[in-house]
């Protein structure tokens, strides 16, 4: 449904600079389960990322799905430079970044993450970020400049 809508909307806008890419992006290709609350779309989750009890998982609905790396998905469309990556995701960050190690190593300048999860200046620290912004929705992260 979100992609359907976003297509629409790119169409009515006239908007050229966006590719679609209705697959998850994750650690691998794969299928992922996602848990859905209809009611709360961003409230969604990929099954092992969170653990909620059998009465609050009775809002969710369950839906396979597609994914694959981020770098397999900028590659099969021909995108080399990136600049930034967002990720607005309920505990799946680590996988998600996991599949755009290439991308990262490419020169990807930044990283913006939803303040859904924590320890995330330890994990982005590990792989060469620094925190560059933050508010109450989440945080920017900037690739450290390799000292000469």
């Amino acid at each position: 449904k979100s992609v359907d809508r976003l297509k629409t909307l790119i169409e009515r806008r006239g908007i050229r600079n966006v590719v679609l890419c209705p697959v998850a992006a994750w650690s691998g290709k794969t299928l992922i389960r996602v848990f859905i609350n209809d009611s709360h779309p961003a409230s969604s989750f990929t099954e092992g990322t969170k653990k909620y009890s059998a009465s609050r998982m009775e809002c969710f609905h369950a839906v396979e799905m597609p994914a694959d790396t981020i770098d397999n998905l900028l590659r099969e469309r021909g995108i080399d430079r990136v600049d930034l990556i967002s990720i607005t995701t309920n505990g799946a960050e680590k996988q998600i970044l996991a599949g755009a190690n290439g991308t990262m190593q490419g020169g990807l300048r930044y990283v913006a993450l939803a303040r859904t999860g924590e320890n995330y200046t330890q994990m982005m620290d590990a792989l060469g970020y620094n925190l560059f912004g933050y508010d109450d929705r989440g945080f920017t992260f900037a690739r450290r400049e390799e000292k000469r």
